[in-house]
């Protein structure tokens, strides 16, 4: 998966420095840029800062101040070896996001580049066969010992074949949600979905 993180990674994005000030990173770097990445004079991460964020001051005359008493804290996601849970962190990420990146950050805190969100979706659409031929279906279930054996068990009895499935904690009520990729047509697609209704699944 790292080698995934890498291959999305922008690795020298435009970067305000925390000590610049804010009339100056507007004219000079957010002239292109609705936000972009903070650091300090190490290479640290440390935030985001935005048009809107300058804007906000510059209207009540403070164009002088610092980047540093302007950016906004935000996660980055750590460059490091890890699982399936990468496509997880990204979208937990996304989902909390006004920005149209985020930043990745080496483990001593130095900021190795951005992955612009249209890269994170790309990344989503491949884990669940966007790219391949049939018929998808997005169910809701809740997080019980089970429920995904129960789900593929369908499947299984209607003969079904499936291309990729991926799934999303929701953190509302502990409930899933199931993205399945399989070969076949709306006709069948409507049997599984009658037959996951049966065993407590919710079409989304």
């Amino acid at each position: 998966m790292q080698v995934i993180l890498k291959k999305m990674l922008i690795s020298n994005p435009v970067v305000a420095f925390k000590d610049e000030s804010i009339s100056a990173v507007l004219e000079n770097k957010l002239n292109k840029y609705n936000h972009i990445p903070v650091i300090n004079k190490e290479g640290i991460y440390l935030g985001i800062i935005s048009k809107l964020d300058i804007y906000r001051h510059l209207i009540n005359g403070n164009k002088d101040i610092k980047v540093a008493e302007v950016l906004t804290p935000f996660k980055g996601v750590e460059l490091k070896e890890r699982g399936l849970s990468l496509l997880e962190e990204l979208l937990e990420l996304l989902k909390g996001s006004k920005y149209l990146f985020i930043p990745v950050v080496y483990q001593d805190g130095k900021l190795a580049g951005i992955i612009p969100n249209k890269e994170i979706l790309k990344l989503f659409g491949k884990s669940i066969g966007f790219d391949e031929p049939g018929e998808i279906i997005e169910v809701t279930s809740l997080d019980l010992v089970g429920n995904l054996s129960k789900l593929l068990n369908v499947f299984k009895e209607l003969r079904v074949n499936i291309i990729a499935i991926n799934v999303l904690n929701l953190e509302v009520l502990n409930l899933r949600k199931i993205f399945v990729k399989f070969e076949g047509d709306t006709a069948i697609k409507e049997k599984i979905l009658k037959r996951l209704e049966m065993y407590g699944f919710k079409p989304f």
